[in-house]
Order: structure tokens, then C-alpha cells, then sequence
């Protein structure tokens, strides 16, 4: 029997009261020692102890006490003092070893203190237990008194708190197994989260009856966090990665593990491709997962695998934990119990549910930045769950940004499609050439515009011969907005019309038939009638012969010159087509072409003056003018343009055109830097081809006008001479119009078509401007890798500056360049505040790409000319080592980079100097991502 007083007896022969430390106790007769008392309660007690009395409840008729008591012999009101009992029966108490504390597990028995036959009070101590802690004190804990029974231990002995030993389930034991090596493995460390589920719940609340009626399941909470996680792991690829060895296993599949209690312990079955499922599927799944569990038949194949975990301890109460990693696995996502908290919204303080979010990741393959914007990301998405049903992920605007030193927020902007070029292709296989779509009715809307972007677009060319300012400053507009909601920097260049010779306004495109026969006149376009066209140059009937072939559009339509009379002339169809409005002409004698009057055109007439003001005041990125016919022209041009913005402009050259040795101007409105495109039209142009791209930025190759005043079977030698001599000066190349002219009407292009880099009609009005910038942009990328593969395109690079500062920068982007191809480096870092050393690394072709970052925005959409270069804005720090770091991290929290990388980094340092001068340090650096 455990020890303990019992109280109750038949009888007793003898029993006396002592006193002892003023209190009372009852002691037996040492005749009979084991008699005992027989309580009964304080009336009975005193009416034995009366004289004459003769009884006692529960005792013998004649209680040998009795005559003792009314002797007086026993203080009756000690007596009755020390034992107060009740009317009830008296039951065994049991007195058993305290609890001892979760580190103690046993302790020896010191003294004993009570024997049995003792009385005990509430709180008299009875034993004394030692441990290797402390000793404590073994009580009585009753209010009613009673009377050591027996003790069931003896000194000396070692007493220990009740246990059970079973053997560990087969399940269970894996799990310790798991969770015990997840510990001694990883780098785990915790982030956490508070998410306010008002959203989710409100839609739960709306919605949960269509659900259920339509899907045949209950709508939870869980199936929003997995589509979130989901949507995470793929904004930031790091956490659905793992470390295997010495290598980092990067997974593009999404399979999230869900935690699920059983009677047996805990498993986690996997739900498959999540970024494929809805909400049904998710919710669907996750029940069947359960039943599954409930009844043991979760097979092996539904719980292998998972990129990720979710763990619910909210369904238990739990408001905050640190869940473990599930192996092989880098993150745990741990979801808890929702609970009304006081929340600001707006200023004001409401109660809103919120639930704690935990992450727990491993630190070695994850940083705290990454684990930040994962979690981030998660909170985000449920406190807006409409993103997901419309598929727009977390908010657009949600630049992933730094705390500089000054507390300052550094801040990196990049395009999407660049973003997710990278990250689906790698760094060595995304495309390196520039796409330039001109914009048209075709694809001039909000939508079309930001599909385009979404295609690859770097540059929105506008065409002013077609069209009014309003028109053109709209589009601009769209474009300004989808840049600033969107994160694009998409560049505007405006195209004037130029001193050329063309029709007026057609309502439509006319079919001219093989011997039809047409007027072209130079008399008002209002007095022309059916098959005439009015002439913009006064001269043009002086200049024509008959025999003379005019040229439509480069070719697109052909005429033989049948005779002219006063202001008109009649031509006969050569080679049929579509004349299009507005469509220039070319005269052509014995295979040249015709240069009398119409070569003493102005260089800029007074439309295209007016043309360029509105383009300053627009604000676009690049004007281009064509028809320049000297290097005079794109000096002045840039002193006019330089006068009239408030920042730098560059100048680009566009070869390909009308008479003579004729210059097409860009002007890009970017931190003082000029950009003109040079056009040159004609072989006799070509002795001037180096002066001439000398003094330009840049040349765009206009195939279409070059074709129209050379043979065709030249243009394709010129165009690669002009390519090559702007390759060794450092010049940005655009090859343009008639790339895909196929595909002006037709779904897929002509083989012989695919070329290079910039369109006109394709996109501008032709019928698939989408399928063509695919199909430019796929060839380019393949192209690309073939030249990679091959080593085709190196060239042997002429020193081009004539300072020495420029050819130190020349040199050190060349060495730059080499290093990082021999060792395969994975990016070029440079930062640039005007794009000079971008554009240096750009000549070079180095098979890494450039990353570009610069604190301007017109920096950034300027470098969208040039081959190979990821231009990113970004907030630079003082320190120059501060801005390497800053890169690093924030382009860790993309996924783009990891711990680790090897990239060549250009530095450019300024640093001022103890007399006052300014020292420049500049430097090629091999670093690993830190």
C-alpha cells in the first residue's frame, strides 16, 4: 500500500493524549498496538467523556476509555481538538512523491520523520527526499487529520516518479531520425512574418458556398498559402534550390510538401506542380491526402519527393514555432492559429485576424534577404488573393531594395522580360541583340504595347512621316506608363521623314497589276483623279526620262517611265505590288540612280525642324533623322539639339537611302550625349564611310533605300563592310526594314528573309507584329549561340580614342572581356553613370553578359542599343566597394546570382586626393559572389 495514514479500526482498548510542541496526539496502548481508534465525531467524543456516560459512536458498549474519561483522567478538550473528522466514513489518502521538475527523474529517501500509528495535520512533513539538485520536503496535504497507516519506502532508498517504457513505432523512429539529422546538417535559422487574413477570409466567406457546389470540397486556407508558396519559389528560386555536395541543385518544378497528423505521428505527402493546380485542385488533393492518412493507405510515392513544406500548427492552437526542415529540402514554411489583434490600416487602429508566419531555412544555401523577400512574397499574395486568381503574382511595383549606410534605400530596377530571360535561359544563352519594332496602328494599344515588351521590344521607333504629333505623343505617352506600372525601359526613337521623294496620303494600299498603267504628278494631290499620285518634289517630272525605271518603296513596286507631259508623267507596271501611302520613289538610269536636282534637297526640311522640336519636347529617347549628306550636318545638328535639351544627346548613323552621301540623325536624349544615325544610300558614300561614322554614336543599315540605289546584289557586302568597320569603332550597328517583309501578310517568314534587328511594316501595320518580334528574336538568340559556338565574330580591335584616358579605358574593357571568357565568369559587372564603359565592353563581345548599372534612367534606356548589355538603375553609394556589395544582394534576391558566382568586375574610381586633384584608379576584378 502506497504510504499514507489510514484511519479506521473496530475498536480500541486503551488510548491516551499527550501533549508534544503544543500539540495534541492520540497514543495506543503498548498492550495492544494494533487496535485503533475508532473516530467518530466531536459530539460523540464529548458525550463519552460526559460522567455516566457508557458508549461512544462506533464503539463497544463498554469502552474500557470511558471510565478514564469521566474520571477526568484525559483532557477532553484536547481530545476533541486533535481529532476533528467527519460523519463520513474514513478513507484511505495516499501520499505520494512530489513532482520533482522536468530535469529530475529520482531522488533517495533522507529521514522519515512519521511512523505509522502517528497523527498527521495539513502541511506536518513526513519524509525528506535528496536529489542532486535539492532536497525537499515529502507533506501532508490534507485539511482532514489522519494517521500514518504504513510507508511503504525506507531510508536509504531511491524513489522515482511513475514511467512507462514501449518500444517507438517504425514511423516514428524515422521521424526522430529525420529531425535529428536535419539538426546536426543544416544551417537553420527562423524568420518570421504577421499576415492579415481579412482578404482570404472574406473571400472564403463569399465564396465557400459556390466552391463547395461547384468543386464538391470546402474552400480552406490552405490551398491560398500553397498557390503563395508557390509563387515564391518561383520569384525566388533559391529557396526551392538544394546543396548537393559541393554542387547547388536549382529545381524548375514546384512540388510543396503538406504536413498531416495520423494516430502513428506526423507525414508529409506531396502535392505535384503546384504552380499547375487551382484552388479545387489544391483543396481536393490536400482531403484526399487525408482520408489517406486516417486510414494508413498513403502509399511511399505519394509522400516522396517535395521541393518545400507547409506545416499547419495553427489547427492545434499553436500562435507562434520554429518548424524543422524536412530533408532533403531547404525551407519550412509553418502557418499558426488566427487570433483577433489590434491592427493600423490607414492610420487608424482596427481588429483584424492576423496569423504569425515562420520560416525556417538553411542559412548556407539561403541568405536573410532571400528568406526576407520569400516570406514577404507569401504575405503579400494572401493579403491579396485576387493576384493569384488573375495571375499577376505580387504587386509590379515591388523593388527589391537595401538600407544604405545613411539610412538611405538603395533600390535596383531591371525589365521583366530581361529579369525572366536570365532566369529561364541562363547568362550565357540570352539574347544579346537589341530588337527595335516600329509602332503603328498594328500595335499601338496599352495591351499590344506591353505583349511587345513582353517579347523582347528594347526600342519603340515612330515613324513621323506617318501620322500627327497627337498620335505620335499618345503612343509616347502609353509608353511612359507602361514603363513607370510595369518596370520596363523602353526607349522611344522617332524617325523623321526627311528630304525625300514620295506620294501624298493614300486612303488605302492600291494593288498595281503587272501593265497597269499610273499618273504620278507634281500638281495639287486634290486635282489627282483614279491611278495618279501626287509628287512631294516640285522637279521630279524635269529629272525623269522616258525608260527610266521608278522605284516604289525599295522595290516593292516597279514602273518603266512611258512619257511626261507638263506637270505629270505615265509609267507602265514592271513589277507589281501594293503602293502604300505616303511610299517614296526613286528614279533609276542604266541600273543608277537618277541625281540631277533632287540631290540639292535640303538636308532637313522644314517639317522635319518642326519634327524634331516636338520630339525634344516629347521627351524620346532617340530622334532619327534621315537624308544628312555630310559630317557638317551631324555637328550642327548636335549644337542645335544640345541648345534646346537639358541633357546630354548622342548621335547614330543610318546607311542606306537617297542620293549622294546621305546621313541619317538619331538623337537620343540622354545626360549629354548625342546619338546620330548615319544612312548612306549610295557606293559612292561608301570611300566617306569611316569620317562619317566617326562623327556619329551609331549606324543603323537601311537595307530597303540601299537597295533602291544600289544593285541588290551588293547590299548584302556593304552591309557587312559598314557592320565591320562600326564593330572595330566601337559603334552601335541596326540593321533594318524589309527583315521579315514576308510576314507583313503572312503567319511565318520566308527562309532567305531572317536577319537582324529592327522592323518597319511588320509591325507597324502588317497583320502578325507579334509572330515576327518571335521570330526575330528566336533567330537572334540561336544565331548568337552558333557564332559563341564557333568563335565566330572575333575581331582584332583598333585602339580608337586619341587620349590616354580613353585608351586606358579601351585596354581595360579588352582585358576585361578576355578574362572573363577564359574563365567562363558568369557576368560582367560595370557601373556607369553615362554608359562609356558599357559601351567599350559592348565592342569587345565578351561571351558573358554585361551588367550594366547606372543612377540614371536615360543612361539605362540609352543602353538598350547596345549588343550584350543588362542595363539596370540603381542607387549608387559613395563607396565604390559599397556598390559592388549592393549589387551582389540585390541581385541575390532575384535568383539571378548566388554565394559563390564568379563575376569580372570593371571599377572606375575616383578618389580625391591630400593637394586637392582627383586621382583615378581603375581596375579589373575577379570576385566571388559574397
Amino acid at each position: 500500500m502506497p504510504p499514507g495514514w489510514v484511519c479506521g479500526a473496530p475498536g480500541v482498548s486503551w488510548v491516551r493524549a499527550e501533549r508534544s510542541g503544543g500539540r495534541a496526539r492520540l497514543r495506543f496502548c503498548p498492550a495492544d498496538p494494533t487496535d485503533y481508534l475508532q473516530g467518530g465525531t466531536r459530539a460523540a467524543l464529548e458525550a463519552l467523556a460526559a460522567p455516566g456516560a457508557s458508549a461512544a459512536v462506533g464503539a463497544p458498549a463498554q469502552w474500557p476509555a470511558a471510565a478514564a474519561l469521566a474520571a477526568g483522567r484525559l483532557d477532553t478538550p484536547l481530545l476533541a481538538r486533535s481529532i476533528t473528522s467527519s460523519a463520513a466514513a474514513w478513507a484511505d489518502i495516499n501520499v505520494a512523491v512530489p513532482s520533482m521538475g522536468e530535469s529530475i527523474t529520482e531522488g533517495t529517501v533522507a529521514v522519515i520523520l512519521k511512523q505509522p500509528g502517528d497523527v498527521v495535520v495539513e502541511d506536518d512533513v513526513i519524509a525528506q527526499l535528496e536529489t542532486d539538485k535539492v532536497t525537499m520536503d515529502i507533506k501532508y496535504q490534507n485539511k482532514t487529520p489522519g494517521i500514518v497507516k504504513a510507508i511503504q519506502a525506507a531510508e536509504g532508498d531511491t524513489v522515482t516518479r511513475p514511467e512507462r517504457r514501449v518500444p517507438m513505432t517504425r514511423l516514428r523512429r524515422r521521424v526522430a531520425e529525420r529531425l535529428k539529422g536535419a539538426q546536426n546538417t543544416y544551417a537553420m535559422l527562423s524568420t518570421f512574418n504577421e499576415v492579415d487574413m481579412t482578404a482570404v477570409m472574406e473571400m472564403r466567406k463569399e465564396l465557400k458556398d459556390a466552391f463547395l457546389e461547384r468543386h464538391g470540397v470546402k474552400l480552406g486556407f490552405m490551398s491560398a498559402f500553397v498557390k503563395a508558396a508557390g509563387a515564391a519559389l518561383q520569384y525566388v528560386p533559391a529557396v526551392n534550390g538544394v546543396i548537393d555536395g559541393n554542387d547547388i541543385i536549382y529545381r524548375d518544378y514546384y512540388d510543396i510538401s503538406v504536413a498531416v497528423s495520423t494516430p502513428k505521428g506526423l507525414v508529409v505527402p506531396v502535392l505535384r506542380d503546384v504552380d499547375k493546380m487551382s484552388f479545387a485542385d489544391v483543396e481536393k488533393t490536400i482531403n484526399d491526402f487525408g482520408r489517406k492518412a486516417r486510414d494508413g493507405t498513403l502509399s511511399i510515392d505519394e509522400m516522396a519527393g517535395g521541393t518545400f513544406t507547409i506545416s499547419n500548427g495553427g489547427v492545434f492552437g499553436s500562435v507562434l514555432s520554429t518548424p524543422i526542415i524536412n530533408p532533403p529540402q531547404s525551407a519550412i514554411l509553418g502557418m499558426h492559429a488566427t487570433n483577433m489583434r489590434p491592427w493600423v490600416v490607414n492610420g487608424q487602429i482596427v481588429p483584424r485576424p492576423i496569423m504569425n508566419l515562420a520560416l525556417t531555412y538553411d542559412h548556407r544555401l539561403i541568405d536573410g534577404r532571400e528568406a526576407v523577400t520569400f516570406l514577404k512574397r507569401i504575405k503579400e499574395i494572401v493579403e491579396d488573393p485576387r493576384r493569384l486568381l488573375l495571375d499577376v503574382g505580387a504587386p509590379a511595383a515591388l523593388p527589391t531594395t537595401l538600407s544604405g549606410q545613411r539610412g538611405n534605400v538603395i533600390q535596383l530596377e531591371m525589365e521583366p522580360q530581361l529579369e525572366k530571360e536570365l532566369q529561364e535561359n541562363g547568362f550565357r544563352s540570352t539574347r544579346r541583340t537589341k530588337l527595335i519594332a516600329t509602332i503603328g496602328p498594328a500595335c499601338d494599344s496599352e495591351e499590344m504595347l506591353e505583349q511587345m515588351a513582353v517579347g523582347g521590344m528594347n526600342v519603340a521607333r515612330l515613324n513621323l512621316a506617318h501620322g500627327t504629333h497627337a498620335y505620335h505623343q499618345s503612343v509616347v505617352d502609353r509608353i511612359r506608363k507602361l514603363n513607370k506600372e510595369k518596370g520596363y525601359s523602353v526607349a522611344v526613337m522617332m524617325d523623321t521623314e526627311g528630304s525625300e521623294v514620295h506620294i501624298s496620303d493614300l486612303p488605302a494600299p492600291i494593288k498595281a497589276d503587272k501593265a497597269a498603267e499610273f499618273t504620278f504628278t507634281v500638281r495639287d494631290p486634290a486635282s489627282c483623279g483614279p491611278n495618279c499620285f501626287a509628287v512631294s518634289y516640285d522637279a521630279f517630272v524635269e529629272d525623269a526620262q522616258p525608260g527610266d525605271l521608278l522605284v516604289v518603296d525599295g522595290g516593292m513596286v516597279s514602273l518603266e517611265v512611258l512619257s511626261k507631259a507638263g506637270p505629270d508623267i505615265t509609267a507602265r507596271v514592271v513589277d507589281p505590288g501594293l503602293i502604300l501611302s505616303r511610299a517614296n520613289l526613286v528614279l533609276r538610269r542604266a541600273g543608277r540612280p537618277v541625281r540631277s536636282k533632287n540631290a540639292h534637297l535640303p538636308v532637313i526640311s522644314a517639317k522635319d525642324w518642326r519634327d524634331i522640336d516636338m520630339a525634344i519636347a516629347a521627351g524620346v529617347d532617340f530622334i532619327c533623322l534621315s537624308f544628312v549628306k555630310s559630317a557638317d550636318a551631324i555637328k550642327n545638328l548636335k549644337s542645335y539639339v544640345e541648345s534646346r535639351a537639358s541633357r546630354r544627346i548622342e548621335v547614330v548613323a543610318k546607311v542606306g537611302g537617297k542620293p549622294l552621301l546621305q546621313i541619317s540623325v538619331v538623337v537620343a536624349r540622354v545626360s549629354k550625349l548625342l546619338i546620330l544615325a548615319l544612312q548612306i544610300e549610295s557606293l559612292d558614300a561608301l570611300p566617306h564611310l569611316d569620317e562619317i561614322i566617326e562623327a556619329s554614336d551609331a549606324v543603323m543599315v537601311a537595307r530597303s533605300d540601299l537597295g533602291a540605289q544600289v544593285p541588290f546584289e551588293n547590299v548584302p557586302s556593304i552591309q557587312k563592310e559598314v557592320v565591320t568597320k562600326c564593330r572595330r569603332l566601337g559603334k552601335p550597328v541596326i540593321v533594318a526594314s524589309h527583315l521579315l517583309q514576308s510576314m507583313h501578310t503572312l503567319p511565318t517568314p520566308t527562309r532567305a528573309e531572317v536577319g537582324c534587328h529592327c522592323w518597319c511594316g511588320e509591325t507597324a501595320a502588317g497583320t502578325y507584329p507579334l509572330k515576327s518580334l518571335e521570330v526575330l528574336r528566336s533567330t537572334s538568340s540561336r544565331i548568337e549561340e552558333w557564332m559563341r559556338q564557333e568563335k565566330h565574330g572575333r575581331l582584332e580591335l583598333p585602339a580608337v580614342s586619341d587620349s590616354s584616358d580613353g585608351l586606358v579605358s579601351e585596354q581595360l574593357c579588352a582585358a576585361a572581356a578576355q578574362t572573363a571568357d577564359v574563365l567562363r565568369a558568369r557576368a560582367i559587372f560595370v557601373f556607369t553613370r553615362r554608359g562609356v564603359m558599357a559601351s567599350l565592353l559592348s565592342r569587345c563581345r565578351p561571351d558573358a553578359p554585361i551588367f550594366a548599372f547606372t543612377d540614371k534612367q536615360e543612361t539605362r534606356q540609352m543602353l538598350n542599343l547596345r549588343w550584350g548589355v543588362c542595363p539596370f538603375r540603381m542607387d549608387f553609394a559613395e563607396n565604390p566597394t559599397d556598390r559592388i556589395y549592393h549589387a551582389f544582394q540585390l541581385l541575390k534576391a532575384r535568383g539571378l546570382i548566388a554565394t559563390g558566382d564568379l563575376v569580372v568586375v570593371v571599377a572606375d574610381v575616383r578618389e580625391e586626393c591630400a593637394d586637392g586633384l582627383t586621382d583615378t584608379i581603375r581596375s579589373v576584378q575577379v570576385r566571388h559572389v559574397i
